[in-house]
């Protein structure tokens, strides 16, 4: 039996699948029947039926209400005879030679048409006031355009097919059954767009015909005729909609008490002026459009000019003030605005010889490219230096100072907009610069700088975020450490990533030096840390000695800040010690010496000794503080780290035990502080068990696969799983159960951690069962998030409480999905990554100095 490529044997596939139809057995498959129901054909046959019943139906219902009971001679006798004349004109236009005659006539039937409605609102046939439908006759004009430029294929007929389509919509807002025509938003908006579905039907006409006879259908007639057909009628609704917005601005001071008209709702209602927002956007887009579609320097200018509008309709949409993080975000909209011109400007298409429209648009883009691209410049740095200010004074300066100023929405937006223009700012630098398109070094620095300060204004606006001070600038970190991350994967733009990094990180230290004077702080620890970490990783990559001064240098400074913070004057020297024996270790794993291996585990094992008779101590006199808890946590996993970097036999188990003894020295230290109830220590005492159990599990799945596939499974590892799941799954959710039920009465704390541990936790085991296709994990995991849902059933009375619930869902979905993606995006790096570390490749040759 052979199979395709690329198909596995039958034998191997699960009975379901590899198993064969019995040959008497012609039953189709539950696959094939829905795809018999859900046939193309089948279903537009439905689809015409359908049509055809609702057609039917809608002319018997006119007929029952009376529509066409009165006698209309006088209107039939009209209707007939203009309806004959444009029959004849397209009768001696299409069938004689008298093809000027023929249309001439035809034309002067078409103008005709529109007093047919006259006539029938005039005599009280089809009456707008009586409530009649004045707009059916005009769609059957639109008909009867449509047939005619179909007919004599003529591109004139085009602007009175859209003349008419504007025609039948403004009658139908007229209507007494709609009422809407004497607004300024209804017909603007039918005209908008109209005006921009009749731009973009020049597309739907193709360029040229093999056939003679449809020579007329292509896009530089009837195309040509929509496109300018449809930038009259979005003119006329753009400028229905300015006239309404400046009646309404000026109407107390030009029309108030005169009696002529009402103030416009387009400048007084919240739904008129996003509506009038949306009309501006869809205007600025269009003439966009056609700048792309046929070129010339007016619709840019009109689309500028439009998008400048949607601002000022936006400003007073949201009812902001003029402010200063308004106006920043002006001077970056004009940024980005000169910058997407230049760029338009810089790429004519086509030929350039100096009679097309191409080689004008080259000219015009010598001629006004340079002054766009320094206006861009100018209007993007400026911009960023405002927002860097504001940074600076919403941090530093006291609320209610002078020059305070609130870190908010506004801030954020105006960040955003400068982050667009600097990155724009960066793109044309390169297109710019040197010979091969290489750039200067300090491109993108200007997005690094606005990034960070964007990322800080996030922060400070999120409500889940709750940082501030030095908080708020350590999470700039997560910008240059991202552009660390891109430089070591592009090597063409590394020296450009590390840069803006090494700027991004000194920007840091700027803002550090102020906060100095508060004293010491966690905070300051962590955005120092922060700090020499991109100072540390930025040394790897880049040859310039800066990087490799200020790592130490912040770490030194963090340091500092935790002792002084957490009193650590007796346990600061046990966690140096602990520090420099594991960072011993370390280096003679690498580069062996023997005696530097050895003056490590000695250094760290009599650290943790020292610390767990310091520990002793203090709960013998009850005297356990959380410092001694934190160094008693740090030396456990000092201890375990260097067991797993040690190579010598005794070593590695004599910081076994050390690692152990510390777990046992802090699990007793912490019941000791522990403010939680019995019931609340045991449970967090069975879900660390189950944690390390699961570890265990981990670790044996991963030496079971570097082993010898052919031989038995060990059946500890399943257990392990298995218990370690529930072990760590059971308690939490019953915590989380709890928690649901007693609402705060368990306490905040208890119940954030609950609502945030259990998704982490359920996420963690979720995603080890996947990626190492693991059942224990998998359905543990599920059966956590699952039961998490439900549980939110009890929390529809609180909202409060529900939003917090949903903002940890986003965050643990986001986690989950982002992670995912990255690792199918450097899925092959990480394969060679153990590779690169043991050959010292790229920036592993560190490993390989002396």
């Amino acid at each position: 039996m052979t199979t395709s490529p690329g198909q596995p044997p039958e034998a191997s596939l699960p009975p379901a699948q590899g198993a064969a139809v019995p040959p008497g057995d012609t039953a189709p498959s539950k696959a094939g029947l829905i795809q018999l129901l859900l046939d193309p054909r089948s279903l537009q046959t439905l689809m015409i039926a359908g049509g055809s019943l609702l057609t039917l139906g809608l002319v018997i219902w006119l007929v029952v209400i009376g529509v066409f009971n009165e006698p209309l001679h006088a209107a039939l006798g009209l209707g007939a005879a203009n309806l004959g004349l444009l029959v004849a004109g397209v009768a001696v236009a299409d069938r004689t030679r008298y093809r000027i005659a023929g249309r001439g006539v035809a034309m002067l039937a078409s103008l005709l048409l529109p007093l047919n409605l006259w006539f029938y609102d005039a005599q009280g046939l089809i009456s707008l006031e009586g409530g009649g439908h004045l707009w059916l006759p005009a769609l059957a004009c639109c008909v009867a355009y449509a047939v005619v430029a179909r007919v004599l294929k003529d591109s004139l007929f085009v602007y009175a097919f859209v003349g008419g389509v504007a025609m039948t919509g403004m009658l139908f807002l007229a209507d007494a059954h709609v009422g809407h025509f004497w607004e300024v938003m209804a017909p603007s908006t039918l005209l908008v767009v109209l005006g921009a579905a009749c731009v973009h039907a020049e597309r739907l006409f193709p360029e040229l015909t093999p056939r003679e006879e449809d020579v007329a259908f292509t896009r530089g007639d009837f195309g040509l005729a929509f496109f300018r057909a449809g930038h009259a009628a979005m003119g006329a609704g753009l400028g229905l909609l300015l006239g309404g917005r400046l009646a309404g601005r000026f109407y107390e001071t030009l029309f108030d008490g005169r009696g002529w008209f009402e103030v416009p709702d387009v400048a007084t209602v919240g739904a008129a002026q996003l509506t009038a927002f949306g009309l501006a956007l869809v205007g600025a887009y269009t003439y966009a459009y056609s700048r792309f579609a046929l070129g010339g320097r007016r619709f840019l200018l009109f689309s500028m000019l439009s998008l400048f509008w949607s601002l000022v309709i936006g400003v007073d949409l949201l009812g902001i003030e003029f402010t200063e993080s308004l106006f920043v975000g002006m001077l970056a909209v004009v940024s980005v605005g000169c910058y997407a011109a230049t760029r338009l400007y810089a790429s004519p298409r086509g030929e350039t010889t100096e009679e097309s429209a191409n080689y004008v648009a080259a000219d015009e883009a010598e001629t006004l490219a340079p002054a766009l691209r320094a206006t861009g410049a100018a209007c993007a740095n400026v911009a960023l230096v405002l927002v860097l200010l504001q940074l600076m004074r919403g941090l530093f300066v006291p609320e209610g100072g002078l020059l305070a100023f609130h870190l908010g929405l506004g801030y954020c937006l105006a960040g955003a907009a400068t982050l667009a223009a600097q990155l724009l700012k960066a793109v044309d630098s390169k297109t710019e610069g040197p010979a091969g398109g290489r750039a200067s070094v300090d491109r993108l620095v200007g997005p690094a700088f606005a990034a960070a300060m964007l990322v800080s204004g996030l922060a400070a606006v999120l409500p889940f975020a709750a940082v501030s001070g030095a908080g708020l600038v350590a999470l700039q970190a997560a910008v240059p450490l991202a552009l660390l991350a891109w430089g070591y994967t592009s090597v063409k733009q590394r020296d450009e990533a590390v840069f803006a990094a090494e700027g991004g990180a000194i920007l840091m230290t700027t803002l550090t030096a102020p906060l100095l004077l508060a004293g010491p702080s966690v905070g300051v620890a962590v955005l120092a840390a922060a700090t020499a970490a991109v100072f540390a990783i930025a040394s790897t990559m880049s040859p310039r000695r800066a990087p490799a001064l200020l790592a130490p240098v912040m770490t030194a400074l963090a340091a500092w800040q935790l002792i002084a913070v957490y009193e650590l004057g007796v346990h600061g020297p046990l966690l140096v010690a602990s520090l420099l024996g594991v960072a011993a270790i370390a280096v003679d794993a690498f580069r062996p010496t023997g005696r530097l291996g050895v003056a490590g585990l000695g250094l760290t094992v009599l650290a943790a000794v020292g610390g767990a008779l310091l520990a002793a101590n203090r709960l013998v006199a009850d005297e356990a503080s959380a410092g001694l808890l934190g160094l008693l946590v740090s030396q456990a996993a000092i201890g375990f780290v260097g067991s797993w970097l040690t190579k010598d036999r005794r070593g590695r188990h004599l910081l076994l035990l050390s690692g152990g003894l510390g777990v046992i020295m802090a699990a007793l230290t912490l019941n000791a502080v522990s403010v939680l109830s019995g019931v609340q220590r045991f449970e967090l005492l069975v879900a660390s068990v189950g944690a390390a159990i699961l570890a265990a599990g981990h670790v044996g799945w991963w030496r079971e696969n570097l082993g010898d596939p052919t031989q038995k499974r060990p059946t500890g590892v399943d257990l392990n799983l298995w218990i370690g799941s529930l072990l760590t799954s059971v308690p939490l959710c019953l915590g989380l159960l709890a928690s649901r039920l007693m609402g705060d009465g368990l306490g905040e704390v208890w119940s954030a951690l609950h609502n945030g541990g259990v998704v982490l936790v359920a996420l963690a085991m979720l995603a080890s069962g996947v990626l190492c296709r693991l059942r224990a994990t998998s359905l543990t995991g599920g059966a956590m998030m699952a039961l998490y849902l439900v549980s939110l059933v009890f929390l529809l009375h609180v909202p409060d409480e529900l939003q917090n619930v949903a903002v940890y869902l986003m965050a643990g979905g986001a986690g989950l999905f982002g992670g995912a993606v990255l690792l199918s995006v450097y899925r092959d790096r990480l394969m060679e990554l153990p590779g690169r570390i043991r050959e010292g490749e790229g920036v592993f040759a560190v490993l390989k100095w002396r």
